[in-house]
């Protein structure tokens, strides 16, 4: 666990403020990595796959962790004080670990979302997801047919009082009192983000597709219609980030072969060029404008993720081996 030291101190590399012709690329050098100041450890042979953070009314964090080497898989619920301590293990049960498959991804569905109250942990596997339940400190497996099980999630948030959304590979639905009502199934889903205002999905035929979300409106959980947009490139990762009451700023990470980025997790890549498109997003109106594209030659992108303080937003870019910043 690292803390970012001195954040406010990194100097803006570009701004997007800066005159420039409509097209010309942006360039840019990395931030160094020497901010990063260790606060904890916790020792462990098996690979943390996702993990996520809650504040608990103690204002201190409590981690969850999806955690897998075959077998070996399992959530783990953590405190984090002078030092990471474990509280709770749990092993996922073995009929999902055929092939030796390792969580994904994992989620954590607070109360609130779900009908019947439970807190729920959902993980990810190569082609199904599982999802649990913890009562009293003890796990249980969630019997529930709101849930798409037998494929991979991409994505699985609660958005409302009991209202959920899950992205699969094959549709997005949402879960709604504990029904389950798919409301786009057009193409194969590859990524998505989603935040208070907006859920976008990439596809494999390199568009992104963009939906209003409406959490407090008790009739209407999100637009009926979407804008889409063709890229150039395989949508290989997002991130989006809040820009005013009415805008959002959304991140695409793509790469210009000729086939999708089959590479991505591995040191190898067989892509030439890879890209960063920057889009804004308008609530009202729904429209996708373009603003400008980031050529990103030395790096593979894994992930994108905005920062953001004020006004100011840092894009962060993780490729293969490391980490670099961009600030707007």
């Amino acid at each position: 666990m690292y803390k970012i030291e001195n954040a406010e101190g990194v100097k803006a590399v570009f701004r997007s403020s800066l005159p420039r012709s409509k097209d010309e690329n942006v360039f840019f050098p990395p931030c160094p990595r020497d901010r990063l100041v260790k606060i904890a450890k916790l020792p462990s042979l098996s690979p943390i796959m996702d993990m996520k953070i809650i504040m608990l009314k103690n204002n201190r964090p409590q981690l969850y962790l999806a955690t897998g080497r075959g077998p070996a898989s399992s959530f783990k619920i953590c405190n984090q004080a002078l030092d990471v301590q474990i509280l709770k293990s749990h092993y996922i049960k073995e009929k999902f670990l055929h092939q030796n498959l390792k969580p994904d991804y994992l989620w954590i569905i607070e109360r609130k979302y779900v009908c019947d109250s439970k807190l729920l942990f959902v993980a990810s596997f190569w082609s199904s997801t599982v999802v649990y339940y913890l009562d009293n400190g003890i796990f249980h497996e969630y019997q529930s047919e709101s849930f798409q099980l037998s494929t991979n999630t991409l994505l699985c948030v609660g958005i409302r009082k009991n209202t959920i959304l899950q992205v699969c590979p094959e549709g997005a639905c949402i879960i709604l009192k504990g029904v389950n009502r798919i409301f786009w199934n057009e193409a194969v889903i590859v990524d998505c983000v989603v935040n208070n205002s907006c859920l976008v999905l990439a596809t494999e035929n390199k568009d992104i597709i963009y939906f209003v979300l409406y959490p407090g409106n008790e009739d209407l959980v999100i637009t009926p219609q979407s804008v889409s947009k063709k890229l150039e490139g395989h949508i290989i990762c997002m991130s989006i980030a809040e820009r005013t009451e009415n805008e959002q700023l959304l991140a695409v990470g793509i790469s210009l072969s000729e086939y999708p980025c089959e590479t991505k997790y591995t040191y190898e890549c067989k892509s030439p060029m890879h890209e960063i498109h920057l889009f804004k997003l308008i609530l009202m109106g729904m429209d996708i404008v373009d603003l400008f594209k980031i050529t990103t030659i030395p790096y593979c992108l894994v992930s994108l993720f905005f920062q953001t303080a004020n006004e100011d937003f840092t894009l962060l870019i993780g490729d293969k081996v490391k980490c670099v910043a961009i600030s707007l």
